[in-house]
This record gives structure tokens, sequence and C-alpha cells, in this order.
């Protein structure tokens, strides 16, 4: 059985749903392509769990990526669900070291990305900054289950605050990550019924208060240690909550030799003669699965001089 799995799960009474992820064996093939310090590697596990629960509410055929740019020490990462069940993730931290710390302390001038990329079809992005999701300074509170210091940025209140900013499904994040796996819970309001009366509302406004007050009390450890079905009937243990049977998950890269090529072109030719000159061949090593691409003078001729293809004179 994979321990690598998604739960969805709805509230019988009120339009709430939700997703629970446990993440083991992508998490420690992602973990195996680069090390990471601590701070960082936490980061990118919980924009791991997060891409999941947020690929596994949209139905999209393509991919779900998430993104995280700024100065401070994470410079650059990126977390990818392709059609719902295969994760991706890498990071690049400041001077592309692996001893950054204080990861989320210093990216308050970065941004949060969050991009629809179909099979066929037009991409979309939304965009929040991170400042959006930093502890209020006026003292350390509590986030998902543990105290945040002063100033730090939460990745999955980044998340909410994208969803609060373009008026999408009111929605909730709690994440963890650790050196064995990573795991989240995610809530949403549904819209409310067609035609529900004032009262009704009023009601599911307070049934949607009530479920969000019982999350808060999930911790890292929870996440991380309890299975689905016992995590749900710890917090929610007086609501009528279904869980639907698990979805499974894999590591899984898209890279290929034709993607490489196209980069290489964008390139062009003066710089790839340049490199050649050099290093007499060009090595692409994906930052996702580690796998590598060589290009020899004669590969990287073809890339702009491809062989004619001759087409059979017709007979007279």
């Amino acid at each position: 059985m994979s321990v690598d799995q998604i739960h969805t799960f709805a509230f019988d009474d009120v339009p709430i749903r939700g997703r629970v992820v446990t993440l083991t064996d992508a998490w420690q093939k992602i973990r195996s392509r680069q090390t990471y310090a601590p701070d960082p590697e936490r980061v990118l596990g919980e924009m791991v769990a997060i891409v999941a629960m947020l690929a596994q509410g949209i139905k999209l055929d393509g991919s779900v990526i998430l993104q995280m740019r700024g100065n401070g020490p994470i410079r650059t990462a990126m977390a990818e669900c392709t059609d719902r069940t295969t994760l991706r993730a890498t990071m690049r931290t400041a001077n592309n070291s692996s001893n950054a710390t204080g990861a989320t302390s210093s990216q308050h001038d970065g941004q949060l990305a969050i991009t629809l990329k179909p099979h066929r079809g037009a991409m979309y992005q939304g965009i929040v900054p991170l400042n959006a999701a930093v502890v209020p300074l006026d003292g350390v509170v509590p986030l998902d289950g543990k105290v945040v210091p002063l100033g730090e940025v939460s990745v999955p209140r980044a998340v909410e605050a994208y969803f609060d900013t373009s008026e999408q499904l009111p929605t909730r994040v709690w994440a963890a990550a650790n050196t064995e796996g990573v795991a989240g819970l995610l809530l949403q309001r549904m819209p409310n019924p067609q035609g529900a009366p004032a009262e009704l509302v009023d009601q599911i406004d307070e049934s949607w208060r009530r479920v969000q007050l019982l999350a808060d009390t999930v911790t890292d450890h929870d996440l991380l240690t309890i299975s689905a079905d016992q995590l749900l009937r710890r917090l929610f243990h007086e609501e009528a909550v279904r869980l639907q049977p698990p979805l499974d998950l894999e590591f899984g890269c898209s890279c290929s030799r034709e993607r490489t090529a196209n980069a290489l072109r964008i390139m062009g030719r003066a710089e790839i003669d340049e490199i050649l000159a050099e290093e007499r061949s060009i090595d692409v090593t994906c930052e996702f699965c580690g796998k590598n691409y060589r290009y020899d003078p004669i590969d990287a001729q073809l890339l702009f001089e491809p062989l004619a293809q001759v087409v059979p004179e017709t007979p007279h």
C-alpha cells in the first residue's frame, strides 16, 4: 500500500470540504536530489504538501505549480503537481548554498505564485506578496499549532492570502515537514446553496468559524504521525464528516531531451558555440530528478541545423 496518499472529505451538514495529504516516499526522492539546510527544506516540504492539496481541488488536466521568489535566503522554490498525482520540487538558496538559515524570516519582499498550466490551453497565474503572510509586529502568535517568531513568513498563510485576495473560496491551510515526511490539511468553504435563506447562511457561517477553530488545534506532530481518519476524528469528532477513499501520489519528473534542447536553442547558437569551445560538450542536469543530458558538438549543431528530410520524388 502506498504511503503517499491524499484524502478528500466533506461535512454532511454544511458546504465545507477538505483534503489531508501525507507523503513519505515522494518526499525522500525530492530530498535526495539536493542537500538543504533544515529551514529551507522545511519550507520546500510545506510547499509540496500544499501543492498536492491545491491540485486535488482543481479540475485540471495539467500542472498546478506553487512558486516562491525573493531576495532572502530562499531565492526560488518550486513545487509542482501534475495531473493531481505526480509531484516534483526544487529550490535555490542564496549563492546556491545549502547553509541558508532563517529561511522565512527574510522573505518579506518576495512573492508567492500559484500557476495553473493545462496540457492544452492558456496558462493562468495568481501572485501574492509574501509580506501578506508575515506575523504581525505586535507580538508572537501561534500559527499551525506552533509558535512562529515575530516577523516570520508562513507559506500556508501566504496561500490563504492568495485565496483571500483572489475572491475565490475561503480557504485555510496547515502544513508540516521534517526529514521523514510531509503532511497537510486544507479546508474550504464552498458556495452557499442557491436561494439559501438568511438563517441557513448564518448557520453555515457559524459552522465555518467553528471548524476553523477546531482545525487550529492541530500540531505538526499530529499531521506527520496520525492517519487521515484518526486525524479527522480527533479534530472533528462532534461533526458529521465523510472521508473518501485515498488517491495515491508519487514522485515524477517531466523533463526530456526535447525540452532540454528547446532551452539550449533559446540560449542561441553563439553562446552554445562558446561553451563548446571551452568545455567540448554541454551537460544539462535536471534540477528536479538529477537526470543528465549531454550534447557533443554534433548534437549541438543539430539543434540549429536539423537533418534535412528527404522527400521521395513522385514518379512520372
